[in-house]
């Protein structure tokens, strides 16, 4: 009996997503013009593919998609190719954020991501879609971040921060760091805090801290009694690989998984491509 209803559920499931899978379809339209999406092992690498997943989820439980898990997309290095840049010009014309569109993509530079849009004419030079994020651009101006900077931050392009400093005429009086600020933010990071309590503790912007701290090469103090530095399994190392997958930087890697920036750069590079 069990058996009988363990089939039924199964086969009520399978009928559930074929109708689903053929919805999705005929919504679906993508460069590759691919006929069955997912049927090759290509796929995985493809930004059309992982949109058609969304749609898929979606049509199968619009209650909840965000059950489901997601195909993450491998970090992109420059250079960059001319695929990625045609993925990042098509889902900004379809209605996607630049936050959507880095996510889909790996695409984890969203200076050059503006940089095409603004190429491509789809982001113009106008003040009015930003202006709801002027007073956030503002403040963090005012804590010592260059607009290039604040763009990285809040995804305002850098000559429209740089145009609303000169406006509110605040561009001579951005927050200036003395020697002692630098020296202070070092000593700290070498007592063993890391960049972002270093960050809250000074109120400066943790990465013109981390910019000091690698500028300076100051490097922390083994542990007294230490020997060898500490080893790290695979498994720790591919998680913190999975984490740059995500979009996370390597100094981002390091401070949640409590290990140096250039461990994770050295397991980046040894394991980005394992799955």
């Amino acid at each position: 009996m069990s058996s009988q209803l363990t089939l039924s559920t199964l086969q009520a499931a399978a009928e559930r997503y074929a109708e689903a899978a053929a919805q999705a379809l005929s919504e679906w339209k993508w460069v590759c013009e691919c006929a069955s999406p997912g049927q090759s092992l290509a796929c995985l690498d493809c930004t059309g593919f992982k949109l058609f997943t969304e749609l898929l989820q979606k049509q199968v439980c619009p209650e909840a998609p965000g059950e489901f898990s997601r195909i993450l997309s491998a970090r992109q290095l420059p250079p960059y190719s001319a695929t990625l840049k045609r993925d990042c010009i098509l889902l900004f014309q379809k209605g996607y954020t630049t936050e959507q569109i880095q996510y889909f993509t790996g695409m984890g530079n969203q200076t050059v991501l503006l940089s095409w849009l603004r190429e491509a004419g789809l982001m113009g030079s106008s003040t009015r879609d930003y202006e709801h994020q002027k007073q956030q651009c503002v403040e963090l101006s005012l804590k010592g971040l260059l607009p290039v900077q604040v763009q990285v931050e809040t995804g305002v392009p850098a000559d429209i921060v740089s145009r609303w400093l000169r406006d509110v005429n605040i561009q001579q009086n951005r927050r200036q760091f003395s020697q002692e600020d630098k020296q202070r933010c070092i000593e700290l990071y070498l007592s063993g805090k890391s960049l972002l309590t270093v960050s809250k503790e000074t109120d400066i912007p943790q990465s013109t801290v981390e910019s000091w701290v690698r500028r300076s090469g100051a490097k922390r103090a083994r542990i007294k009694g230490g020997g060898r530095p500490p080893t790290y399994s695979k498994t720790f190392k591919l998680e913190c690989v999975a984490l740059v997958r995500e979009g996370k930087s390597f100094v981002e890697v390091a401070e949640i998984k409590g290990c140096s920036e250039t461990a994770v750069r050295e397991w980046w590079q040894k394991f980005k491509d394992v799955a």
